[in-house]
């Protein structure tokens, strides 16, 4: 076999051994990054409630009133790739029995964990609306996860909301969850917090990512072909003028 020939083929092959594969990740992340904030009637309750629990209630009676809600953030500059799936897992330490269910919401303003209040988002730096600036899903303009808590561990789906974080289409100011609607203490519950290793909240993502994305167009490796169909027949005619 002639050198132009070999070298030819080897061109061929290499260019039809080029492919894409898909290269799947997963993160189980975790944060200390987290607080529940508090309002009620009893007392000047504004301050952060950092005691080992993450709460959600909503009861007003009357002039008694308590409102507890709980901020998540977590950190997502380690997560590269396409997010194929996200869900948050919480797990119950108390839940009363009622029929209330807890919304996800998107966090809309920064805030600071050892600062923030039912009030303030950070020291000095008020919430437009008191309890936190939450924004819900832009496509339905409602929570982007909404679930009745179970005892036990609860997964709910956040996909769609952890996806507009890393395609960048919002800033990560992590979640809030709240009572969905209700004033009459049915959505009493509380999670465990990071203290509780196993227990606390887990942000679980599944991504994928293009390993290599240099496929050779169908062009190419018509090219190479036919190059190497006419350099043989090159070879052939010098061939076949010498020995006349």
């Amino acid at each position: 076999m002639t050198k132009i020939n070999k070298f030819l083929i080897s061109a061929f092959l290499l260019a039809a051994a080029v492919h894409t594969a898909d290269a799947q990740g997963t993160y189980n992340l975790t944060t200390n990054d987290e607080v529940r904030i508090v309002a009620t009637s009893a007392g000047p309750y504004g301050n952060a409630y950092n005691d080992g629990y993450l709460s959600v209630y909503e009861a007003i009676f009357g002039s008694y009133y308590n409102r507890q809600r709980s901020l998540i953030k977590y950190d997502l500059s380690g997560v590269t790739g396409s997010v194929v799936s996200a869900s948050l897992t919480l797990t119950t330490g108390y839940s009363n029995p009622g029929p209330g269910a807890i919304d996800v919401y998107r966090v809309a303003s920064d805030w600071n964990r050892s600062q923030v209040t039912w009030y303030n988002a950070t020291s000095g730096t008020a919430w437009v609306a008191e309890g936190g600036d939450y924004a819900g899903n832009p496509a339905s303009s409602t929570a982007y996860a909404s679930f009745v808590p179970q005892a036990g561990v609860n997964t709910v789906d956040v996909t769609y909301l952890v996806k507009s974080w890393i395609n960048g289409s919002y800033a990560n100011y992590g979640l809030e969850l709240t009572g969905s609607g209700a004033t009459d203490g049915s959505v009493n519950t509380y999670f465990y917090p990071y203290q509780f290793g196993t227990a606390q909240p887990t942000l679980n993502i599944v991504t994928t990512a293009t390993e290599t994305s240099e496929t050779p167009e169908p062009g190419t490796l018509a090219l190479l072909f036919t190059g190497s169909i006419s350099g043989t027949l090159i070879l052939r005619r010098r061939r076949a003028l010498c020995s006349a």
